[in-house]
């Protein structure tokens, strides 16, 4: 963790537990792996910070739900990084639910790297929690690599949901899709930030992302910017963002 940054850097020195799942070369679950993360907060303020990877081999295939969830009226600082590592042919569709109290704040990072014609589908769903941030970062490092970004919220009362995202097509032929959608009612905050990178030795990559909101008060707010820096010249790339009434 000596190059992490920031929340990513706390986890690195503060963990003590996490996943760690490994799915063998050819091996195709047939059932969802899923893990609770549950935090406690009766007393005084409490923190919990965790570190976990998934990694497929060659050609396998999991379903991974990953759901935080809470109980206490305290403060309670949830602080997760999650890794995927999917090699050649894998194909991994993950799920992150946020369910949290009121009084919790959370952090979740998750950072992707797919091999040459690796698939990967992230849903991230924000319902719960006081504030949180849902950060998404994934490299596509083969050619012919795929991966597909969801995230949706319900944003009510004070509660400010953060989304940041970051695929970097490093290798030709890849394609990537972001899609985030939300509702928003109260005072409620959220921010989305989604960065599409196309690097020079990426042509024939293909990409978009949208974000699109639903604001049913008057206070609501949402701050939006959907971008891309390309330095390929033989690219499909789509953006945008609306914010409707």
């Amino acid at each position: 963790g000596a190059d992490e940054r920031g929340f990513a850097a706390l986890a690195a020195a503060k963990f003590e537990d996490g996943p760690y799942i490994r799915v063998p070369k050819g091996v195709r679950l047939d059932k969802p792996v899923h893990i609770v993360y549950v935090g406690t907060a009766d007393g005084q303020a409490q923190e919990a910070h965790y570190r976990g990877a998934v990694v497929l081999e060659p050609g396998a295939e999991a379903v991974v739900v990953e759901e935080y969830v809470g109980r206490g009226a305290a403060d309670f600082f949830t602080n997760s990084v999650v890794r995927f590592e999917l090699d050649e042919g894998a194909v991994l569709e993950s799920y992150t639910l946020m369910r949290e109290p009121a009084s919790f704040l959370s952090v979740r990072d998750l950072r992707a790297r797919l091999r040459r014609d690796a698939r990967l589908k992230a849903h991230a769903v924000a319902l719960g929690g006081g504030l949180v941030r849902c950060d998404a970062n994934a490299r596509l490092d083969g050619a012919g690599a795929d991966v597909e970004l969801n995230g949706l919220y319900l944003a009510g009362d004070r509660q400010h949901f953060d989304f940041h995202t970051n695929i970097e097509h490093a290798k030709p032929q890849g394609t990537s899709r972001e899609l985030y959608k939300g509702v928003l009612d109260g005072r409620s905050r959220v921010v989305f930030n989604g960065l599409i990178e196309v690097t020079p030795d990426a042509q024939k990559s293909d990409a978009n992302v949208y974000n699109k909101n639903l604001l049913l008060s008057e206070d609501g707010l949402v701050n939006t910017k959907p971008e891309f820096k390309i330095y390929a010249n033989d690219v499909q790339c789509k953006h945008g963002a609306t914010i409707g009434q």
